[in-house]
């Protein structure tokens, strides 16, 4: 919906999350984060959903930065359908089954990592909505991602969210390129040149020998998961996750902590699916073949 810019370059459009009035630069409550180094990607520094904006008489300030560390309360969106299929702030259709969030002023779009603080669960989401507007939350994630990281039923989590810096370099210039803009020399100052990953194939195994990880099928009350791996050091599960997510991107990829094992370690997981069919043809696929990096 396109409306008229007054003297004050007031900008307004309808968000997901409810009807809500963006507005340029005014005086209010500071909300955002400072003292980030990495700016925010220059194609998408100016655009109306990364401007200051007024809800229901509070204003809030989008970052220029990319670094975002806080814990605080999560909440989901999607469970009742009502957002399902609608627009969120930057024109993307809100998916309850997608991996994504709303955050109120970290730089759209972003990769952020979200761990449950109760149960250690962590996934990488990316933001593309503006929200929570409910007092002491701080994130509102799809409720697929709810449900990955145990919240679902109790509609609360006290998480822990945090950007992933070089994930979302890569997803702004993958997106800027998409619309026929690249970053240029300013935005390649902001960090270090990536190396490209090498590509990532299934194979089958070799030998009869037994898997040092047999994957298993774990039913719970969201729907049926797969542990996918044995445990592993963070570094090392942040590694396959982003494998798996590779692999099975409608799957759904989070890291649960083991029970009874040396703080630190962690299953990677793929999860939740409601048919017990897909799952089990998921895992007897993981029982067949092994995930490797082709070097």
């Amino acid at each position: 919906m396109k409306m008229s810019r007054p003297v004050k370059k007031v900008l307004t459009f309808l968000s997901v999350t409810g009807t809500a009035f963006l507005v340029g630069c005014a005086s209010g409550p500071d909300v955002c984060e400072d003292g980030g180094s990495t700016a925010c990607h220059p194609t998408f520094a100016k655009r109306a959903y990364n401007r200051p904006y007024q809800i229901k008489g509070t204003w809030y300030y989008p970052q220029a930065h990319y670094e975002y560390a806080k814990e605080g309360v999560a909440s989901y969106y999607g469970g009742t359908d009502v957002f399902h299929g609608r627009p969120t702030s930057n024109g993307e259709i809100f998916d309850k089954n997608g991996m994504t969030a709303a955050h109120k002023t970290v730089p759209i779009p972003c990769v952020v990592r979200v761990t449950n603080l109760k149960n250690g669960r962590s996934i990488k989401l990316r933001v593309n909505d503006r929200g929570p507007f409910i007092e002491g939350r701080i994130i509102d994630v799809s409720k697929k991602a709810a449900q990955m990281l145990g919240f679902h039923n109790d509609g609360l989590g006290q998480v822990r969210v945090e950007t992933c810096i070089e994930e979302t370099l890569m997803l702004a210039e993958e997106k800027a390129g998409k619309n026929g803009k690249k970053g240029g020399t300013q935005f390649a100052k902001a960090g270090p040149p990536k190396k490209k990953k090498p590509p990532i194939t299934l194979v089958a195994h070799a030998s009869p020998k037994k898997p040092t990880h047999t994957p298993k099928l774990v039913e719970e009350h969201d729907g049926y998961f797969i542990e996918a791996t044995e445990g592993l050091i963070l570094a090392k599960a942040h590694e396959k996750a982003d494998t798996y997510m590779a692999l099975f991107p409608k799957a759904g990829v989070s890291l649960v902590p083991l029970k009874g094992q040396p703080k630190g370690h962690y299953h990677v997981v793929l999860g939740p699916m409601k048919d017990s069919e897909e799952a089990r043809g998921l895992l007897n696929l993981l029982k067949r073949v092994k995930v490797q990096d082709q070097s």
